[in-house]
């Protein structure tokens, strides 16, 4: 009674080794491959402040290309169209309902 007939077979034992070898050849090759971090170099931009909000300057870039948002539809013919939408038919009525917020949505500039 050898302690060969407890060890796992030779097979498996090729097979966990060719695993092992090959996720440390992936590691490697990606610790060599990777860039260096830069921890300590990188500093944070400017802090946004009550002046520096993302309003202000989304005004400021629409001020400056003369684009201009559309008007928004109005409420009242939205939810005229959303009532109109209902049918008996529970995936057409969402299917409409989503058109016409998705629709509302885009003319509020939110799309």
């Amino acid at each position: 009674m050898g302690i060969g007939r407890y060890l796992p077979s030779t097979q498996f034992a090729l097979m966990a080794s060719a695993l092992i070898v090959s996720g440390a050849l992936v590691f490697a090759a990606n610790k060599i491959t990777s860039p260096a971090t830069a921890g300590a170099e990188l500093t944070a931009g400017e802090q946004p402040g009550p002046a520096n909000d993302w309003k202000t300057a989304v005004a400021q870039i629409q001020a400056e290309s003369g684009v201009t948002l559309p008007e928004p539809a109005n409420p009242d013919a939205v939810a005229e169209l959303l009532q109109e939408a209902q049918s008996s038919n529970l995936t057409s009525t969402v299917a409409r309902s989503l058109l016409i917020n998705l629709s509302d949505a885009k003319t509020q500039g939110l799309g």
